[in-house]
């Protein structure tokens, strides 16, 4: 300083912190459909229209993730409430509205490909992405299929034979790295 010339100054960012492991965790809301709404609650009333077997569902998401570059493997739980009169399913001398998706996922840092049983009768297919939008803050966006599973029955009963089930939902979430 003082000598009146110009000189080059290196500017260095600050080191970026990129752990190889992370956590994720989001709440949201979204939509669920089955067909097991309707005909499961039709004789208490459940309307024959779409609202029957669609509802609006609240969701979470929560996972541990290994990253290698831009690869990344994962496992958590998602969750979706359908909410609504008509909108829950038998689960043998009681009901559900939680459809809870414990999966491994794999992919890359931003989308990843899920499979788990989606609770109470499905083998869940789906995905899962996610966007950074500051520090730690993400959005994100999930969605599954379930594949239906026949439930076996006791006493000579045939086997239940669930419909297919559809869920998708985005949301907020923070990650910890």
């Amino acid at each position: 300083l003082g000598r009146g010339t110009a000189e080059g100054v290196a500017i260095v960012a600050p080191p970026r912190r990129d752990s190889p492991v992370a956590v994720h965790a989001s709440v949201g809301a979204g939509w669920a459909s089955t067909g097991d709404f309707f005909l499961q609650n039709v004789d208490d009333g459940a309307p024959y229209d779409t609202s029957s077997v669609n509802a609006f569902a609240p969701a979470f998401l929560v996972d541990g993730e290994w990253r290698a570059g831009l690869f990344a493997a994962s496992a958590g739980v998602a969750g979706v409430v359908p909410t609504g009169e008509h909108h829950e399913l038998t689960t043998g001398t009681s009901t559900t509205r939680a459809l809870t998706y414990p999966h491994a996922g794999v992919g890359i840092r931003y989308v990843q490909a899920t499979v788990g049983p989606l609770f109470p009768w499905y083998l869940g297919l789906g995905g899962k992405a996610r966007v950074a939008v500051w520090e730690g803050l993400e959005l994100t966006a999930a969605g599954v299929y379930g594949v239906p599973l026949d439930v076996e029955r006791s006493g000579g009963e045939p086997a239940f034979s669930p419909l297919p089930l559809y869920a998708a939902w985005g949301g907020v979430g923070w990650v910890f790295d």
